[in-house]
């Protein structure tokens, strides 16, 4: 068969990304591994992603706090993955605390990062309505 390299195992992590298929993200990066390649900011970032959009909020912090472990410097994309998808699950403590840790690392927020937390305070906000 054809020997993947790491670029080719994050370009299909990000598709999975896409295609809302967090847990094959995870079994990729687990055969990533096994095949001698390791896993870097831009397999983490593809992996978080998709657990944003399956809405895994604790599994993507704990890939948040793996590339803390690896001193692999988290990047806005990380961060604004994570933030999402706390902000889905309505964790606001947790999202606003990774506001504030991006803040306190030197890591700029955006429009991708914040627009999440808007999108879900708004969908809270319309669900109080009477």
């Amino acid at each position: 068969g054809m020997k993947l390299n790491a670029i080719s195992y994050n370009a299909v992590i990000s598709a999975c990304a896409q295609e809302q298929v967090w847990m094959m993200s995870l079994d990729l990066m687990s055969e990533m591994e096994q095949s001698g390649n390791t896993p870097d900011i831009f397999t983490y970032s593809g992996v978080i992603a998709a657990c944003d959009k399956g809405g895994e909020w604790h599994r993507a912090l704990q890939f948040l706090g793996k590339i803390k472990d690896l001193d692999l410097k988290a990047n806005t994309l990380v961060y604004s993955s994570a933030v999402s998808a706390c902000a889905r699950r309505g964790v606001w403590d947790q999202a606003f605390a990774l506001l504030d840790e991006m803040d306190r690392t030197g890591v700029a927020a955006n429009a991708i990062t914040c627009n999440p937390i808007l999108y879900a305070l708004g969908l809270a906000g319309d669900m109080r309505q009477p």
